[in-house]
């Protein structure tokens, strides 16, 4: 992830393949194949916070927001 105020990138662990991603109201949403959502908030001047909102499914096909 990459704000225009950082000066490298930002590589957030938390989701190891993601498959479909928005953007809303200063935050990332983040979706695997398997179903599990975080959230990744961005606050000015600190370190984005990444929250799981959804653990992962099985069964069905892939998974979108």
């Amino acid at each position: 992830m990459y704000k225009s105020s950082d000066e490298k990138w930002t590589v957030i662990n938390d989701l190891s393949s993601p498959y479909d991603m928005i953007f809303r109201e200063w935050s990332f949403y983040a979706v695997d194949s398997m179903g599990k959502v975080v959230v990744m908030k961005m606050d000015e001047g600190r370190s984005p916070s990444v929250n799981v909102v959804a653990h992962s499914i099985f069964g069905g096909d892939k998974k979108f927001l």
